[in-house]
């Protein structure tokens, strides 16, 4: 982590994530989408208390609305992320969306303070978990919108019923980084295709969702894999 503190230091254009206004934005977040989540079992757990850092939960809150509201859910998840972005400041204002990406694109604007020392505060799972959150909205209120829309049925029961799946595939590229980062654009599609699997069973289409769904969170965090991609085969 050391080296990590260093090379940001040198470099100029490094922001730091302003972790008050993260907080704020998100509880605002998680406010909106805990009110469309009642009926959900785990809505106790789900709600204005839940913290950004603790991201494994904040994906189940999330993915819980997709499975409870099919794409109703969705677009009303996506409407809540164009307010999360908005709440950094106007999108049009270039400093506002540098502190924006500061605490969502880049684990380092969350571990480094402004003083580019590491936070006690913040962990690197709970950096790389977030941010990779962050990069799956902005797929699946993207490109993937359409698809899921197409097949909100079937994929909102995966959603729902592959939980356990899913998370293993996100848990066994955890574990294999851990062991094998020298393999990152493996273990990358390893995962990619593991999500895919869950996916396919609602048609091609969704199998690439499931896929690309994976891939560009993990492409927020190891950006070096260019060269994959998924297919709809």
């Amino acid at each position: 982590m050391s080296s990590m503190t260093l090379s940001s230091a040198q470099d100029q254009t490094f922001v730091s994530c302003d972790i008050a206004t993260l907080e704020k934005c998100h509880k605002k977040f998680v406010t909106r989408l805990g009110k469309r989540n009642r009926s959900a079992l785990f809505y106790i757990i789900f709600n204005a208390d839940l913290k950004w850092a603790d991201y494994k939960n904040v994906r189940r809150l999330i993915e819980s609305v997709y499975s409870n509201q099919k794409f109703d859910g969705l677009q009303d998840t996506c409407n809540a992320f164009d307010d999360f972005k908005k709440c950094f400041g106007t999108t049009e204002d270039e400093e506002s969306f540098r502190r924006y990406q500061a605490c969502t694109e880049d684990p380092l604007g969350l571990l480094l303070d402004s003083s580019h020392k590491l936070r006690s505060d913040v962990s690197l799972k709970s950096a790389r978990g977030f941010v990779k959150i962050i990069a799956q909205f902005d797929f699946i209120c993207g490109a993937g919108l359409s698809v899921f829309a197409e097949n909100d049925d079937c994929m909102a029961q995966v959603f729902h019923n592959n939980r356990d799946e899913l998370e293993k595939c996100q848990d066994e590229f955890d574990a294999a980084m851990l062991t094998d980062d020298a393999n990152i654009c493996v273990n990358q599609m390893l995962a990619a295709d593991c999500y895919r699997k869950q996916f396919k069973i609602c048609g091609l289409q969704s199998g690439w969702f499931g896929c690309e769904y994976e891939r560009t969170g993990t492409e927020a965090l190891y950006k070096q894999c260019t060269q994959n991609f998924c297919t709809g085969l």
